[in-house]
């Protein structure tokens, strides 16, 4: 009887038993001779090279395994059988029945597993248990192919299932459950990220239980919208006068608008971009406004936004008075155009803006009398006050495409204020230390002052 070596398939201890005829020897020593001449060894199973006899050999896909006997008896006779245990519907088929070089090819359906058995002529048997998953189906999870470089986290999927995980060659991950998100900020345009679904299998069977991943892969590409660029002409713009340049890159996109004195950004209208200039209908007066411009490029990414600053003002508009057969302009203090003197009446004069740009104008002269006419910077818009006081005056000057602007003037005219201070009387008090002292001075004459004067004492 030869023992044979199950690691290196080689002759190991020889045991020569002699079988003679004694009367004496007992049935078991009759059977030992009976049997002598079976010569047993042990078969093995190679995998490229390896020998994988008793393992389990797991496998993702449909991709064949092929397994070589380490035997030379012959006849070598394959044959596999599916477990019990397994969890697919799948089948596995072998080239032939016999060699010593054998092909499985699985049909996959769930996870299956098939004891492979090898039997030589000598009776001698070795296995391997196959196993065979399914590569993990990640169109399945609606991975979008492109993601925007300045989205921040966005969506690869909700559908994610329990033992399964995603993992990303850059940018950052995030979510939770079922849910995968990935923020591609800081990558270059055009970048290629690789997203990577593992499922994770139990060997059916297996005690303890144990796993095996699978994996398969997409490509996710990062676009940046390239920056967008605006400018202006100028950066000091008239309400409603002749608009100054606008010029954006690419077209298409859309403006947002801080106004004087906001913090806010607030999308504005697209015709802000009138036939290559600013339309200024769309904007009021004020300093420190700032224009935005971002676009929407062929794959849904939003650029970043470009920004331009700029003031807004109202057209000039002076105000000069009749006295002695000339006008004489009359300066602004504190806001109010101020022309004091001993008069009955007064008439003052609007000089207008260019009548190219605002040819036609509405006044209400803040009398009760009102006024529409056709600018004309030669003569103005002239009215006379029959009594002295304050006036608010509102002008409204129309361009020709409809757009107008509204200036508010105050003016005033009437004699020295017969006004003065009085005695208060007693102009000593005590101190005490903290407060101060009170002296309480009489205003005089103050009915006969015009509505509206502010006095400063």
């Amino acid at each position: 009887m030869t023992a044979t070596n199950p690691e290196t398939n080689s002759p190991g201890l020889t045991l020569t038993l002699v079988c003679k005829k004694f009367k004496a020897l007992s049935f078991l020593i009759g059977f030992l001779c009976l049997n002598s001449t079976i010569v047993s060894g042990q078969i093995q199973i190679f995998q490229s090279g390896v020998n994988v006899t008793g393992t389990t050999i797991t496998s993702c896909g449909n991709s064949n395994i092929t397994l070589t006997a380490g035997s030379t008896a012959s006849p070598l006779t394959w044959n596999s059988q599916k477990l019990t245990t397994s969890t697919g519907n799948g089948s596995l088929s072998l080239s032939s029945g016999t060699g010593s070089t054998q092909t499985f090819t699985p049909t996959i359906s769930g996870v299956d597993a098939y004891r492979v058995t090898l039997t030589d002529s000598a009776n001698s048997s070795a296995s391997v248990i196959l196993v065979f998953a399914p590569i993990p189906d990640i169109s399945a999870l609606n991975i979008p192919i492109s993601l925007c470089e300045n989205g921040g986290f966005q969506q690869l999927t909700n559908v994610l299932g329990s033992s399964q995980t995603l993992t990303a060659s850059s940018g950052a991950l995030g979510g939770s459950g079922s849910i995968v998100t990935v923020n591609p900020q800081g990558l270059v345009n055009g970048t290629n990220i690789t997203i990577t679904l593992t499922e994770t299998y139990t060997i059916p069977g297996s005690n303890p239980t144990s796993t095996f991943d699978c994996s398969n892969s997409a490509i996710i590409q990062v676009t940046k919208p390239v920056n967008p660029t605006i400018a202006l002409g100028s950066s000091f713009i008239i309400k409603c006068q002749t608009a100054t340049s606008l010029s954006v890159s690419p077209s298409g996109g859309s403006f947002v608008l801080k106004e004087s004195g906001s913090s806010n950004y607030n999308t504005i209208s697209s015709n802000i971009l009138n036939n290559g200039n600013l339309n200024t209908n769309l904007l009021n007066p004020g300093a420190g406004q700032s224009l935005g411009y971002y676009y929407t490029d062929g794959n849904g990414c939003q650029s970043d936004t470009a920004f331009v600053n700029f003031g807004v003002v109202k057209p000039n508009v002076g105000v000069q008075a009749f006295s002695a057969g000339t006008y004489s302009t009359v300066t602004s203090t504190s806001g109010v155009y101020s022309w004091c003197g001993n008069y009955t009446s007064q008439l003052f004069r609007l000089n207008l803006p260019n009548p190219s740009n605002f040819p036609t104008y509405d006044i209400n002269w803040g009398d009760g009398s009102s006024s529409t006419g056709i600018t004309n910077t030669s003569s103005g818009a002239t009215h006379t006050y029959a009594v002295a006081g304050l006036y608010n005056i509102s002008l409204k000057l129309y361009n020709t495409s409809g757009c107008s602007v509204t200036k508010n003037l105050a003016v005033f005219y009437g004699t020295t204020p017969p006004v003065d201070l009085g005695n208060p009387g007693s102009l000593t008090g005590c101190y005490d230390g903290t407060n101060g002292i009170s002296l309480l001075f009489p205003i005089n004459n103050p009915l006969d002052l015009p509505i509206g004067l502010q006095m400063t004492f």
